[in-house]
């Protein structure tokens, strides 16, 4: 899955919500599902090649960035498409959004 997505233009950014479990009997906090070791599952989130931002539209920069901070909370990659959207429109987003983020 990971050689098509790259070869479609995606690129793997992190793996999102690990689920798992202990190896028996071992446990915590009475919780036999609480992962430590053995992850049975998680998600792995990937984007569109995310250092060509040259071509995106300011509209879809601002989307981006809003999914980017609101669903993921990658504050990094937020900052760095706001950056983009600065970029292309001299407005100044990116540095308003750090001061929010790092008072």
């Amino acid at each position: 899955m990971d050689q098509f997505l790259r070869s479609q233009g995606f690129s793997f950014v992190r793996f999102s919500g690990l689920c798992g479990r202990c190896y028996a009997p071992f446990h915590i906090n009475n919780n036999f599902w609480e992962p430590m070791c053995q992850v049975m599952w998680t998600d792995a989130v990937y984007m569109r090649d995310f250092m060509q931002l040259e071509g995106v539209s300011p509209n879809k920069l601002l989307r981006l960035a809003a999914i980017l901070h609101t669903n993921f909370q990658y504050y990094d990659l937020t900052h760095y498409v706001l950056q983009a959207y600065d970029k292309q429109t001299g407005e100044g987003v990116a540095g308003r959004y750090m001061k929010k983020l790092l008072p």
